[in-house]
């Protein structure tokens, strides 16, 4: 299968499970899902299933995201946004850092294999998991980089223990030529000063 009708089948398919939870692929070039938190306009909740390079297996990532995490959520929304969680799909572990693959070689297969394992896991497992996801705070713990870490820190009030991370960010990539990198960079030592 190539990228284009997967995209077409995945959008079709996870639409139907996932509309009905609040979530739309609106504005995204691939299959890319998401809606904002209930409780907190500042945090937003993915789903992306994601093709393998040989078209035959998909993984689906489950994320929950925020502006505030990301200096440049608004140019990479959603489809390139920063995950900086353990943020995999799989009947084993739930949402966590096991992938699982999910068969998509042919259209029959993924309709199938959707219908019986994808979409109880959607239903079952990243639903509720996003569920509990309503503020920077309840992301926090979920947060795997440490610079992102001191960012949301910083943005529930606890500068104390952001500083030291975001310093460390500074110094670790203020040299660093790329673009992304060195907005980053920028925005956190425009923080610092603050």
């Amino acid at each position: 299968m190539n990228e284009a009708e997967f995209d077409k089948l995945a959008n079709e398919l996870f639409g139907d499970a996932l509309l009905p939870h609040g979530f739309t692929s609106e504005g995204s070039r691939f299959c890319t899902f998401h809606r904002k938190a209930k409780a907190n306009e500042d945090v937003h909740h993915l789903i992306m299933p994601d093709i393998g390079s040989r078209g035959v297996w998909y993984d689906i990532k489950v994320a929950a995201v925020s502006p505030k995490l990301d200096p440049l959520f608004d140019k990479k929304f959603p489809d390139e946004i920063g995950m900086f969680t353990n943020n995999l799909l799989s009947k084993y572990d739930g949402v966590g850092i096991t992938q699982q693959q999910f068969n998509c070689k042919t259209e029959e297969n993924f309709r199938r294999l959707f219908e019986k394992d994808v979409r109880p896991l959607l239903e079952n497992q990243a639903i509720p998991f996003l569920d509990k996801i309503q503020t920077i705070g309840d992301l926090l713990p979920l947060i795997t980089i440490d610079f992102v870490r001191g960012l949301a820190l910083h943005s529930i009030g606890k500068k104390k223990e952001a500083v030291p991370l975001l310093e460390a960010a500074v110094a670790q990539f203020s040299g660093e030529k790329d673009p992304d990198l060195k907005a980053t960079v920028h925005h956190i030592e425009e923080i610092l000063k603050g």
